[in-house]
């Protein structure tokens, strides 16, 4: 049986995701318009702000859902890594290429980590096998 992830509507109701995503999300945009500061067009804020909320989100994705007990949701490391790479992949992306190009493709990048991070738990609901020890 395969689990699927929570749909939006039951993600956004969560209290401490939302707050997270909502705290996350001014000092996010921040650091993204500050990595895309040599670029003065005018995209330069909006396009942070779209970057910082696919961050926020996916940050927000690390918090256990209320009521769980737990405070942190890691799940299997290289699903929990993929999302946090994403984001200093794309602060890299916006740093070292801070055109419309270097914009997009932090985006894209972003986008794919959120992704990552909201399928997850399909991906991951196999349980693991313990190996019975040897007599």
């Amino acid at each position: 049986m395969r689990l699927r992830p929570p749909g939006r509507a039951a993600w956004a109701r969560d209290p401490r995701r939302a707050a997270t995503a909502v705290l996350v999300t001014g000092p996010l945009a921040w650091l993204f318009h500050d990595a895309a500061t040599p670029a003065t067009a005018w995209w330069v804020w909006p396009g942070a702000v779209v970057c910082a909320v696919l961050g926020a989100v996916a940050v927000a994705g690390y918090v256990a859902p209320s009521g769980s007990g737990r405070l942190l949701e890691r799940g299997c490391t290289p699903c929990a890594v993929v999302p946090a790479v994403s984001i200093v992949g794309g602060l890299l992306l916006l740093d070292t290429t801070p055109g419309g190009g270097g914009m997009l493709t932090a985006m894209v990048l972003l986008v794919f980590g959120l992704q990552q991070r909201r399928t997850a738990a399909a991906a991951c609901a196999v349980p693991l096998r313990v190996a019975p020890p040897d007599a």
